[in-house]
């Protein structure tokens, strides 16, 4: 309770929350709460948790939204699924490059440092 509050009072200023969802709502759905999960990267349990404090749903339909979280698999995954995409860096590859455009390294430890092969670090550099 504790991190969603934390998360919706920081991340969501309440005139913004109310905005977005209006003073009163019966309910609110997944797809609104995805929407406002990608404009700012709050977890859809921490969005409704501040529909609920801002008194914008009732107790009962915050309830029914953590039962129904809690017992259908499939609701729950769907929740909790991130729509954000995994960070990947390429500062390793980049280094790798650099080193061997340098002729700091050979193609066959710059292979190895990729876990690559030969053909693959080859085609990669420019000549």
């Amino acid at each position: 309770k504790y991190c969603n509050l934390f998360a919706s009072e920081v991340l969501l200023p309440r005139d913004v929350f109310i905005s977005m969802f209006g003073q009163k709502r019966h309910d609110i759905s997944l797809y609104e709460l995805r929407y406002l999960q990608s404009l700012y990267g709050i977890s859809a349990d921490a969005l409704m948790y501040k529909a609920r404090k801002e008194n914008i749903i009732s107790i009962q339909r915050y309830k029914y939204f953590n039962i129904k979280k809690n017992s259908d698999a499939l609701f729950k995954a769907e929740v909790e699924k991130s729509i954000f995409q995994n960070e990947t860096s390429f500062r390793q590859e980049n280094l790798v490059f650099k080193a061997l455009n340098s002729d700091l390294i050979s193609y066959s430890r710059a292979a190895e440092l990729l876990g690559s092969d030969l053909m693959t670090v080859s085609a990669n550099i420019l000549v």
